[in-house]
């Protein structure tokens, strides 16, 4: 029989121990010979005081009272808690124990736990009450303590610590983070995310709760596809590769923690130590995430099977996974098929445990060549048998972010070669975005009239560029809300990028018409106006969207495009400032002002530029080709490298061609010498 986690922890069998006694002869195990050594290395880090778990486990009394209770858990391979199957890969920190492992404790406890020769047993280890890593470079806290609730359902909830960075720091890299939890047998996982839009302090300012809900940290996200956190029995450590990430004077940090009422009112904390990089990374991880939206699970339905798959553009060293469903999920199994049919399994968990969640680091990376297919394959059983069902009896369940929904996503932290990095970075930019038109046109067609779903679908085709559709689904939202200045607004962007301006300034004029405080359409009109040479207008445009909302992005934008339009590049220079004043990685200004000052002859300025805008968009083709400008006397076979990156993100633009058989030419004679 298996026991759910709760009822374990409460449950102990205590047996009377006594120390001293013979060693026996007969080769039965004893603690001073071989049981110490095997708890010490695989539970004593969770058991031990401070920890989350409810006992220690670090001297022979505390084992031996509860021997028959640790026999169980072992034999039914509950405790110590791990996941993945271990004989098919292996992983650091793996906390499992091997069948010999197991036979050895079950020998040992069914002789009565013999002691052995106390004064041969091992001293238990020590675990040091400050940082494990040594003295942080930077301390993080949160700004108070959360008062968690004495009963009721787990919490989730997402908090915004205070800016490690004061303003106008230098931007530094994270390479370690240590986590200190007040009271870890409250927290039962937590994870690291950063945000630089400002979105995250906005959502927990409309709290009045301390932080804001949710399992999703949105708009947050994991810190350059690494998943940073905590659960019981992970230990802090340095990692093995230069994978650091970005920390600057703009990135929020934001803690999420998943929290289970005690029975009485609990005050929560946390504090991050971050330990720092002297340089920046020599390379950049990416996170991959296999997942399903298809999750409709029926009441009794125990074998209910989701699937997922990716295939690979440039080949990837596989660093780690992250696997995750609520507590439905049964097996959950990744694996990756190479182009010869090879099949390469990664992870591997058999019967999945919703309270024993962690991140699996592969003990040695796996090489994937280009052409080979990520696979993901996840079980789900909504039955009465499964003991961890939240729901008796088992009700209906669908794909959702709260604990008695279900999920199903497989995370790979993999690393390209620098210069497959873009291409990687864009295309499995389209995965995600086909992945979410596939979920909502599968929730539009559960209700066809309803209209948040067609003008989601509306956002999601101008993000794919495909302005057709994205009109059309915007002028069926219009004609069911007409009077609304909104989808007014949404159609004339659609129009504008599409390249039907004058359609666009009717669409944002009828929409100032419904709204005049509506900033984003006055802006795109004056942009619109621009366009059309109809200079004077737009500046009116223009500048009335920034007295109603100073610093307004599109706005400026439209100010530096009036400029040029009027050939005053200082004016242009000035505007693309402020715009990167208030958005350091606003990659059209980026690019746009690279442009201006390289032709300005400040080929340094222009090459940081480009490389800032690399930095947040590293298939930036536009970024890219500008590096080829800039780098095309001092550096041709550099510069050739990047505008081949431009050619292969964009293979169909032609602009270049004659800028890239000259550097080409360059690079090749400079080889040939």
């Amino acid at each position: 029989m298996r026991f759910a986690l709760p009822l374990l922890l409460a449950w102990s069998t205590l047996q009377s121990c006594g120390r001293g006694g013979a060693t026996p002869d007969d080769g039965t195990p004893t603690w001073s010979g071989q049981v110490a050594r095997l708890v010490h290395e695989h539970c004593a880090a969770c058991h031990h005081p401070g920890e989350a778990a409810p006992f220690p486990l670090l001297e022979y009394e505390d084992v031996c009272r509860r021997a028959k209770q640790i026999g169980l858990v072992t034999r039914d391979r509950i405790m110590p808690p791990w996941l993945p199957d271990s004989s098919l890969r292996s992983y650091v920190g793996d906390r499992s124990l091997s069948r010999e492992q197991v036979d050895l404790l079950q020998r040992w406890i069914e002789a009565g736990a013999p002691l052995g020769d106390a004064s041969a047993a091992p001293a238990p280890p020590e675990f040091p009450q400050g940082w494990r890593l040594g003295p942080p470079d930077l301390v993080v806290r949160m700004p108070g303590a959360f008062r968690l609730q004495a009963e009721g359902r787990d919490v989730y909830r997402n908090f915004v610590l205070s800016r490690p960075l004061a303003p106008g720091s230098p931007a530094r890299y994270v390479r370690a983070v240590e986590w200190r939890i007040d009271d870890r047998t409250v927290v039962h996982h937590a994870g690291l995310f950063v945000d630089r839009s400002g979105g995250s302090r906005a959502l927990e300012a409309a709290d009045p709760v301390p932080g804001y809900g949710g399992m999703s940290a949105r708009p947050a996200q994991v810190p350059n596809g690494l998943f940073v956190g905590w659960a019981p029995g992970k230990q802090p450590r340095f990692p093995t590769r230069d994978l650091a990430w970005k920390l600057d004077d703009r990135t929020d940090l934001v803690v999420q923690l998943h929290m289970r009422p005690t029975g009485k009112v609990e005050e929560v904390s946390v504090t991050l130590g971050l330990y720092l990089a002297q340089e920046p990374p020599r390379e950049t991880a990416l996170g991959l995430r296999l997942l399903s939206f298809d999750i409709d699970i029926p009441p009794g339905e125990a074998n209910y099977v989701v699937a997922d798959e990716y295939a690979l553009p440039v080949p990837v060293e596989v660093l780690g996974l992250y696997p995750h469903a609520h507590y439905l999920g049964r097996d959950l199994h990744g694996w990756a098929e190479l182009p010869s049919g090879e099949r390469v399994e990664l992870i591997r968990i058999r019967r999945w445990d919703f309270n024993w969640q962690d991140e699996y680091e592969l003990a040695e990376p796996i090489a994937l060549p280009r052409g080979s297919v990520l696979r993901m394959e996840f079980v789900y059983d909504n039955s009465a048998e499964n003991e961890l069902n939240p729901a008796s009896p088992p009700k209906h369940v669908r794909y959702g972010e709260q604990s008695d929904d279900e999920m199903a996503e497989l995370l790979l932290i993999v690393v390209p070669a620098p210069d497959d990095l873009p291409v990687l970075w864009r295309d499995f930019a389209w995965k995600v975005h086909a992945d979410a038109v596939a979920r909502v046109e599968r929730l539009a067609a559960e209700e066809p009239d309803a209209v948040r779903w067609q003008a989601q679908l509306g956002q999601l085709a101008l993000k794919g560029r495909d302005y057709p559709e994205a009109i059309a689904r915007y002028e069926w939202v219009l004609a069911r809300r007409p009077g609304v200045a909104a989808p007014l607004a949404n159609l004339g962007h659609a129009q504008l990028l599409a390249g039907r301006t004058e359609e666009a300034i009717a669409s944002f004029r009828a929409c100032l018409d419904l709204e005049p405080a509506h900033v984003a359409a006055r802006a795109e009109l004056g942009r619109c106006l621009v366009a059309q040479q109809e200079l004077e207008a737009a500046q009116v445009e223009l500048e009335r969207a920034l007295t109603d909302l100073p610093e307004f992005g599109p706005a400026l934008l439209g100010l530096a495009e009036l400029a040029l339009a009027r050939g005053d590049g200082r004016a242009a220079v000035a505007a693309y400032e402020r715009v990167l004043r208030a958005n350091p990685e606003e990659s059209t200004a980026l690019c746009s002002l690279g442009e201006l000052v390289l032709a300005q002859g400040e080929q340094e300025r222009a090459a940081r530029l480009a490389q800032a805008a690399l930095e947040a968009y590293p298939d930036e083709s536009r970024a890219h080709r500008l590096l080829g400008l800039v780098l095309e006397r001092d550096d041709p076979c550099a510069a050739l490298a990047h505008l081949e990156t431009a050619r292969r993100l964009e293979p169909t633009n032609t602009a270049y061609e004659i800028v890239y058989r000259r550097v080409e030419a360059l690079c090749g004679a400079l080889e040939g010498e």
